[in-house]
């Protein structure tokens, strides 16, 4: 939201590109059916991981782009790379040479602690400064929680743990559980449970007039073996979790075809 704000200001401009299904917090979201909870920004809704939808989009109008680029609740669609590398290009040209780069973290940050925190270049950041803007003109980012001990010594803590090696095969790890179970529907024969996702966020879909059933016996098949997942179909792994995890949840997948889908 802050990150937003300041990307107005910044560029003083007011269109707003996001994408369908982008979630970004429960008053900048975009599902099928509207959100009237959205803030009252002028918000232009794109094609996800779609660069013929997305073109007509593009004007120097545009304050900022927001994009997830593997969105979570928005069903663990990946973006490409080609969409990705076209609204780079797009954000360079359509603001004539400014690059707004901002970057927006979460909840993750914290270590499961609630956490929140954006950044950007010294250019922008500039802007919260008052020894720059002088302390009438910088502008303020005010909070209950803002700098709160507690939670910034779990995210220094969290920080230790996430390393780009941890990253690594925790994202490996997802990449084979998405694989595999993938696989093992394919090889069943069955077209009524896909796999999408990226690393270690993996989405369940199902599809079908049964669709909904078939959902509910997963999660639930699942759960009684030892598996807790999201019930709308979302698995995410932790750092905690080894090949051993994987192995056990591919067995149990396996199982769920071979009882109640074969």
């Amino acid at each position: 939201m802050y990150a937003l704000a300041t990307a107005l200001v910044f560029t003083g401009r007011k269109k707003i590109l996001a994408f369908d299904r982008g979630y970004h917090g429960g008053t900048i979201s975009f599902p099928d059916k509207g959100n009237p909870l959205n803030l009252p920004h002028d918000f232009i809704v794109g094609k996800f991981d779609n660069i013929e939808g997305t073109q007509p989009n593009i004007s120097n109008e545009l304050a900022a782009i927001i994009v997830e680029p593997l969105q979570c609740a928005g069903g663990v669609r990946p973006a490409s790379k080609e969409f990705l590398a076209y609204l780079r290009k797009a954000a360079n040209e359509g603001l004539m040479g400014v690059i707004p780069d901002m970057t927006v973290v979460g909840k993750y940050m914290g270590g499961g602690f609630p956490f929140g925190a954006f950044g950007g270049r010294d250019n922008i950041m500039n802007l919260y400064d008052p020894y720059i803007q002088g302390p009438e003109n910088s502008l303020f980012h005010s909070g209950t929680f803002n700098g709160n001990i507690f939670t910034l010594n779990a995210a220094i803590a969290a920080s230790k743990l996430v390393t780009p090696e941890a990253l690594l095969r925790l994202n490996n790890l997802g990449d084979r559980l998405r694989i595999s179970a993938q696989k093992i529907v394919q090889d069943s024969g069955l077209a009524s449970i896909t796999f999408t996702g990226h690393g270690s966020e993996i989405g369940v879909h199902f599809h079908g007039d049964e669709a909904a059933t078939v959902r509910e016996c997963f999660f639930y098949f699942l759960l009684k073996h030892g598996f807790m997942i999201g019930f709308r179909g979302f698995i995410c792994l932790n750092l905690l979790h080894e090949d051993e995890s994987v192995d056990g949840m591919l067995q149990c997948i396996q199982k769920f075809v071979n009882e109640y889908l074969s």
